[in-house]
């Protein structure tokens, strides 16, 4: 019997996480002509990130804290 690949043996959602990553960094990597200073892209590359993430408050304050600011 064949043994599975490492890819197939990892949960279904392990690989959607994967997954999801990939796409997230295709975005990111889309960004960069839209702004003009590389800390203006981070900021929205972490924008994206606590946006679809697990935040409480969908708010510039709570997107914010959990993109590890102190403020907006």
């Amino acid at each position: 019997m064949q043994q599975p690949s490492a890819m197939e043996a990892q949960a279904p959602e392990v690989r959607l996480v994967g997954c999801l990553v990939t796409e997230l960094e295709s975005v990111g990597a889309w960004l960069p002509p839209h702004f003009r200073r590389r800390e203006a892209h981070a900021t929205a590359v972490e924008y994206v990130k606590a946006l679809l993430g697990r935040a409480q408050r969908k708010n510039m304050w709570g997107l914010s804290e959990d993109a590890g600011h102190r403020a907006p």
